[in-house]
């Protein structure tokens, strides 16, 4: 990526999220899986190799940009409107809903369990009670579903969801973020522990 196209993207994606339509072409981006009509004149092992190597160098270039903190610290923290902090806190869950069936995509997850547990929870139990009542539902509801979503061995691509609805069978993929629900359970069940105590 040339630089003025890094600090371009960049800059849409830590600072225009909750604007206009650059949340769906992000996530679209991150999960991107090429048609097989469009792949149909390369030969199977070599537009496999090129997808995952091209897709893998710009997830690692969102995770040297520190994304994931960037998400979690925007939706969970109250130095943003409320109104920007819920759009950073939809983005995240649209995020791992489609995510989670993208091998690749777990690259921009993996080792931010507890980033990710935390910081919903402190935007909940607000302690400096700063957060208004909505950021904090907001917050509540996305770490029920998150844990939901990472808790599914396998899942069903929500893209896909229409075409099931319609009746064609579609098989369930394998869930890349399930294997951090073991590390989020445990945060879990301490946390449910503190707050009864």
């Amino acid at each position: 990526m040339n630089m003025s196209m890094a600090v371009l993207t960049k800059n849409a994606l830590f600072y225009g999220l909750h604007q206009g339509n650059l949340n769906n072409f992000f996530i679209d981006l991150i999960c991107f899986k090429p048609a097989n009509r469009s792949m149909q004149l390369q030969p199977a092992k070599k537009k496999k190799k090129k997808k995952k190597k091209t897709q893998e160098k710009l997830l690692t270039t969102f995770r040297e940009w520190r994304l994931m903190e960037h998400l979690m610290e925007v939706a969970s923290s109250n130095r943003n409107e409320d109104e920007i902090a819920v759009k950073y806190i939809i983005f995240f869950i649209d995020l791992v809903a489609r995510s989670a069936s993208v091998e690749e995509a777990g690259l921009l997850f993996h080792g931010h369990e507890e980033l990710i547990v935390d910081s919903l929870m402190k935007g909940l139990l607000d302690e400096d009670q700063s957060r208004t009542s909505w950021q904090r539902v907001a917050c509540g509801q996305t770490l029920v579903q998150y844990l939901d979503v990472c808790s599914r061995p396998t899942i069903v691509d929500p893209t896909q969801a229409y075409t099931e609805a319609l009746g064609v069978p579609v098989d369930p993929s394998p869930n890349v973020l399930h294997q951090m629900f073991k590390v989020c359970a445990k945060l879990n069940l301490f946390i449910i522990v503190i707050i009864h105590l």
